[in-house]
């Protein structure tokens, strides 16, 4: 083999290593670029959340939302679905618009103090009723409720007195509830011994409620509101629609539902005492 041979057979020899060389880096190159571009999907916070946010209201009122991530990007234990954070759970820290979330920033309420889940206008009130009053046993932390009221007027023209009820107010976070130790503290048990509950209420509201409560007992009681969300066009609710506000009297109560000769009928006999 001739000088001139040799060093044409090195040249090609080299050059063919050289070009092996660039195409198995670009294809490296083409698959890290690849391996960046795939997205995985995780639930973030769409917008800060105080600590002690109920998480089923957090998921219900879109402040928790499914997301795509860089997979690179993903935290260790992120959740990928909102079915894995228990909803009667509570946020244990402040979580920040755009973190992607664990469980571990979830703890049960009884673990987080009152005065955390409570924030700007809100207030926790404790309030002591009969156990039926306050649905005993089947109330837990987290559930929502709305507070009926029932008053005696007191007509300043002289006329008789009569009693009236209506809801004081809808949408009523539990934050504290009796624990429901057996069957005798269930709803309608028949106990009506007292029991205490913690309410987050607006500051506006917290007057009508002492107010209530100074009308005597049986003039505040609980109802409890679904757990699901609102599919009506009724607004934006976690726990429920709400219907129209009425205020119940005897003659509405009477007279609800009946034609004209049945009210001129009840009309010609006393109509019912209620109260003292």
């Amino acid at each position: 083999m001739t000088y001139n041979v040799r060093n044409i057979a090195i040249a090609l020899v080299l050059a063919a290593i050289a070009a092996f060389l660039v195409i198995a880096y670009t294809g490296d190159v083409k698959k890290k670029a690849t391996s960046q571009q795939d997205t995985v999907t995780v639930l973030v916070a769409a917008s800060d959340i105080p600590a002690g946010t109920l998480a089923s209201e957090a998921i219900g009122s879109g402040k928790l939302k499914i997301d795509k991530v860089v997979a690179q990007d993903e935290i260790p234990l992120a959740v990928h679905d909102s079915n894995e954070i228990d909803g009667t759970q509570v946020t244990a820290q402040p979580i920040y618009s755009g973190q992607q979330i664990t469980t571990a920033m979830f703890a049960p309420s009884s673990q987080t103090t009152i005065q955390s889940r409570i924030v700007e206008t809100d207030r926790a009130v404790e309030i002591k009723l009969n156990k039926q009053a306050i649905l005993s046993g089947t109330l837990k932390p987290g559930d929502h409720v709305d507070l009926v009221g029932s008053f005696t007027v007191h007509p300043s023209n002289g006329g008789a007195d009569f009693d009236v009820s209506r809801i004081i107010v809808r949408d009523v976070e539990v934050l504290q509830a009796p624990e429901a130790t057996d069957g005798s503290t269930k709803l309608g048990s028949g106990s009506t011994d007292g029991d205490s509950v913690v309410l987050k209420l607006p500051d506006s509201v917290v007057p009508k409620i002492m107010f209530t409560l100074r009308s005597g007992d049986g003039a505040l009681w609980f109802a409890l509101r679904p757990s699901a969300s609102c599919s009506g066009n009724t607004g934006d609710k976690s726990h429920g629609c709400d219907g129209t506000t009425t205020l119940a009297t005897v003659k509405s109560v009477v007279f609800d539902g009946l034609t004209a000769p049945q009210i001129i009928q009840a009309l010609t006999v006393p109509l019912p005492k209620v109260g003292n």
